[in-house]
């Protein structure tokens, strides 16, 4: 099973409301209902299996009728955010939660969290046992004492951290546990909401990168002791838990300031607008005010990329596809693995986000690359695609085999592709075909793949592409 936690219980004092800002409505509807048209979404695909509302008792009656309009389930969370996290999970625990289920939790005051990012996590947390969005701070760092500045901070490895943050159940239920009382009570010192640094000795980037030990830090960047920390990734990793990095998006921003409020009603505001009465410069010309309104439009659009990839059959060589193993007296010849069907949708994914093929990143004269594992590649790819600012939605393909018969091991493949690109694996399209005994694929020479992938930009609208639904 897989559970998302969305958090709404706080009283969001510093947004400069007399109530919760998560009951504020904009256009009709409360910001807590658009995080969860994200999850709701997520749900509906297939990612998880169920939400449920953590709410204040001052908010119950309010949360229980949005939840209700959502098929989400509630509970009563505590005067603190770690409270309340710790209540769900043992709400969850009652429920039957257990060992490899996975545990998403999820700030309400992130309204934009990309459905694609609750899938990355969530499928990053089956792989690792932790999963921690986060966006590599772009800004100069500065550190302040007293109203002055004083020392640059090196932005390398230097992530602000978000959510969803996902976990097995048996790690994240150890990690509370094992956590103080004292460390969830109002009074504790620097429990907050997500900062923008976790980690302790155990969190490590996509680099391997091992970040400072027992040194978690406020919003304002002051360090505390081991027993204080800012988001449930520090819980997790002070327990000798390990979190994978997922890469977040800079519009998945948590509201928290009146400022916050005023971006993301903004934002609803313009996003219901014709493209004609978008604010654009009032200086354009008119050519200039096309060309701004078409890459409006076309930022948001998916974007596709066609790949294809053919290897010799040979003896002494094992037969691998889809990262699956296929017991054969032949295997395909390549200076890796020679996964035809991996490398075809690595070039497809490149291809649609605009990247160089499979040759130019991955060269077949690089000793680096003799015998790998096309799967370990694929992830790489992966990661090219992604810090160019895309995010892959589904892939298809087609494998061409006289011999052996492939649909046995299809939705092995599957599911291998999925968990690396992590999306669910209904989005992941297989068909195995035969040469019909025409051509080197009839005469059992060789082995071909196609495939066709599908990505979007990270900025593009948070639930537009989640629409499909489990069959």
């Amino acid at each position: 099973m897989r559970y998302a936690l969305l958090l709404c219980a706080g009283a969001g004092t510093r947004s400069g409301l007399p109530a919760n800002k998560l009951l504020y409505k904009i256009r009709g509807k409360a910001v807590a209902e658009y995080a969860l048209d994200n999850f709701a979404a997520a749900r509906d695909n297939g990612v998880i299996d169920e939400i449920i509302l953590i709410h204040s008792e001052a908010d119950r009656a309010e949360m229980e009728t949005i939840a209700a309009r959502y098929g989400a389930l509630t509970h009563t969370g505590g005067p603190t955010r770690p409270e309340s996290v710790r209540r769900g999970l043992r709400f969850l625990r009652e429920r039957g939660a257990k060992g490899a289920d996975v545990v998403l939790i999820c700030d309400g005051a992130r309204p934009n969290t990309p459905p694609s990012l609750i899938a990355a996590c969530a499928a990053a947390a089956r792989r690792s046992g932790g999963a921690v969005a986060a966006y590599p701070v772009a800004d100069t760092l500065r550190a302040v004492e007293n109203g002055v500045f004083t020392r640059g901070v090196p932005r390398e490895n230097t992530y602000a951290v978000q959510t969803p943050q996902a976990f097995r159940f048996d790690e994240i239920w150890e990690s509370y546990e094992k956590l103080p009382e004292t460390a969830a009570k109002p009074d504790a010192p620097n429990f907050t909401d997500n900062g923008n640094v976790h980690a302790a000795a155990n969190f490590t980037d996509d680099g391997g990168n091992i970040h400072a030990a027992a040194n978690f830090t406020d919003d304002g960047g002051t360090v505390h002791a081991a027993a204080n920390f800012t988001d449930d990734g520090g819980v997790h990793a002070a327990t000798g838990f390990r979190a994978e990095l997922v890469i977040g998006s800079p519009d998945n921003y948590k509201i928290t300031l009146p400022e916050d409020l005023k971006r993301f009603e903004r934002e609803i505001e313009q996003s219901s607008l014709p493209v004609s009465q978008s604010p654009l410069a009032v200086s354009q010309t008119p050519t200039e005010l096309l060309n701004s309104q078409f890459s409006i439009l076309t930022s948001h659009f998916p974007r596709v990329g066609v790949g294809s990839d053919t290897h010799r059959l040979v003896s002494g060589r094992p037969l691998i596809l889809g990262g699956v193993r296929i017991p054969h007296d032949k295997g395909l010849l390549g200076h890796s693995d020679a996964d035809a069907l991996i490398h075809a949708v690595m070039d497809a994914l490149l291809s649609a986000a605009g990247l160089r093929d499979v040759g130019f990143y991955f060269p077949d004269n690089d000793p680096k690359y003799k015998g790998a594992d096309s799967l370990k590649l694929l992830a790489e790819a992966r990661a090219k695609i992604e810090q160019a600012g895309f995010r892959t939605v589904n892939v298809s393909a087609v494998i061409s085999a006289e011999s052996p018969r492939l649909s046995p091991y299809i939705d092995d493949m599957r599911a291998r592709l999925a968990d690396v690109l992590g999306i669910p694996q209904n989005r992941v399209g297989l068909t195995a075909k035969t040469g019909e005994g025409l051509g080197f694929i009839g005469r059992k020479e060789g082995v071909a793949a196609t495939a066709c992938a599908t990505v979007v930009h990270l900025h593009s609208s948070p639930a537009s592409h989640c629409e499909e639904r489990t069959q």
